[in-house]
């Protein structure tokens, strides 16, 4: 027996169905009383089919469908996370920029701090002597005496 085509077994099926209209089903009842093993195949196909109509139909031991999270599908992201994702990579580059600046001094964005702009003042006074340190703020030196003979000197 030669291999049928698929599209000969469908039509076929569809012959025993009752699916075929008057000119195909009269064609095909033509080819099968000329072609033995055609009609071989038409009664194989007969007994299967009554074979499955008699055999006890069986409830399926569960549902086999699919749930999302079996299938391996991720749900759908909302519109803003990407949108966010860029904005927390911005915010930590200008964390690293701001923490590198405060860490080497060389960067400065906007006014200098209080704190900074005081210390040149402040150290600019260390280096020279008070007046109260080198004794000119007294007032025996302003009038022209010297400290340690109570005299005014004459020039």
């Amino acid at each position: 027996m030669k291999k049928l085509s698929f599209r000969v077994v469908e039509q076929l099926s569809a012959y025993l169905d009752g699916q075929l209209s008057q000119a195909e089903r009269a064609r095909l009842e033509a080819r099968l009383r000329a072609d033995p093993e055609l009609a071989a195949a038409l009664d194989d196909l007969r007994r299967t089919r009554s074979l499955l109509h008699r055999s006890p139909q069986r409830r399926a031991p569960r549902n086999f469908t699919l749930t999302p999270k079996m299938a391996g599908l991720k749900p759908p992201l909302p519109p803003l996370v990407p949108a966010l994702s860029w904005a927390s990579a911005v915010a930590v580059l200008l964390f690293f920029l701001t923490l590198g600046s405060s860490l080497l001094g060389g960067l400065s964005f906007g006014a200098a701090s209080p704190r900074l702009s005081a210390a040149p003042a402040a150290q600019a006074d260390s280096t020279q002597p008070s007046a109260a340190a080198s004794g000119l703020d007294r007032p025996d030196f302003i009038a022209g005496r010297s400290a340690g003979t109570g005299t005014a000197r004459r020039g």
